[in-house]
């Protein structure tokens, strides 16, 4: 009973994100998932401890499982599948492509359109005026605060 609570929550909680895409496609998927995640997580917290007992070890491995399940869902479906890789084998099961087609869809001037966009709405850097020269960009402090993070966890994996 333990372990269909686990998929039980974590099946509602796919589907409910699903819909909620479906009815907020702008939303970002991350934060959407986990948004709704933890309180589907606190409620298996409850169902689990309440039928099992706090300090059960039968309470907490479906909760611990759950967890696992969600990171591997997120980045499964936000990180893995939005590779290059995953998008080319995806768009190729759904009709042949030749090689000019492929180069058509993943031109490097679009690619990395693509990524600035991405950069920019989630607020790591923004558009700016350099003077007479035009515009350029510039990383914003979210921006500066995650390049920290990442200097801090390169030293400490040492990479």
């Amino acid at each position: 009973m333990a372990l269909f609570n686990t998929f039980f929550f974590l099946f509602l909680l796919i589907v409910i994100h699903a819909l909620y895409l479906r009815v907020v496609p702008s939303a970002n998927r991350v934060k959407s998932f986990i948004v709704l995640g933890v309180p589907m997580g606190i409620i298996l917290i409850s169902v689990c401890t309440a039928n099992y007992g706090f300090f059960s070890i039968t309470a907490w491995a479906p909760i611990f499982l759950f967890a696992f399940l969600c990171e591997l869902y997120l980045f499964l479906f936000t990180f893995a599948l939005a590779s290059i890789s995953a998008n080319l084998l995806s768009t190729m099961y759904s009709k042949p492509m030749s090689f000019e087609d492929i180069e058509l869809l993943y031109d490097e001037r679009q690619m990395v359109l693509k990524r600035f966009n991405r950069l920019i709405s989630s607020g790591l850097i923004v558009l700016i005026s350099v003077g007479h020269e035009g515009e350029g960009y510039e990383v914003t402090p979210k921006g500066e605060n995650l390049l920290k993070w990442l200097d801090y966890l390169r030293n400490a994996f040492k990479h």
